[in-house]
């Protein structure tokens, strides 16, 4: 017999990563109700579950909106540019890798989860303070494209560090429903 009185009802406090901190993280798109995701005021977005994969501290994931329509659409594109140079190499010598072949808004985001989703990214951390019943929370700063010169000194100093979660763990770790070829990073 189990005694489920003795468990708490709450959830853990998630342990938070400094600001300006360099990670690796798995991309999930969540799927979950419909791709495409939908704001009070009508901005569609994808919602990106980005799974900590060097995790020495036990963080866990980062959630990100990538809007696709309305306020923050700029900024959201900007974004995929970023992730077409990470995961697809897109850049001066590879500039038919920044098109998307898309005429609507759920054909992008199709397209978008044949593209990003379950790739492993880096990403500089950002910091939200609280707001109303909402806690403090991590945030991306930044998709660190390989076209950046921070990119380049980050990814030296990740080859002298060995991280505690494996890649092959951290896939595990997330939906399982896909089987995934986990690309190297050297």
């Amino acid at each position: 017999m189990i005694d489920f009185s003795q468990f708490k009802q709450e959830l853990p406090d998630f342990i938070l990563m400094p600001e300006d901190m360099y990670v690796e993280a798995y991309i999930n798109i969540d799927m979950k109700k419909g791709l495409i995701k939908e704001s009070a005021a009508g901005n569609k977005y994808l919602k990106l579950m980005l799974r900590i994969a060097d995790n020495p501290n036990n963080y866990s994931a980062i959630f990100h909106n990538l809007m696709l329509t309305g306020k923050g659409a700029d900024y959201g594109k900007s974004q995929i540019r970023r992730l077409l140079e990470i995961i697809h190499s897109a850049g001066p010598n590879n500039m038919e890798s920044y098109n998307i072949n898309a005429n609507t808004t759920e054909e992008l985001a199709q397209r978008l989860v044949e593209l990003i989703d379950k790739q492993f990214i880096s990403i500089k951390v950002g910091f939200e303070k609280a707001r109303g019943e909402w806690k403090d929370k991590n945030t991306v700063k930044k998709f660190i494209s390989p076209l950046d010169e921070e990119y380049v000194i980050y990814k030296a100093a990740l080859q002298d560090s060995q991280p505690s979660i494996s890649k092959t763990d951290v896939v595990s770790q997330s939906s399982g429903e896909h089987e995934v070829e986990i690309p190297d990073f050297a």
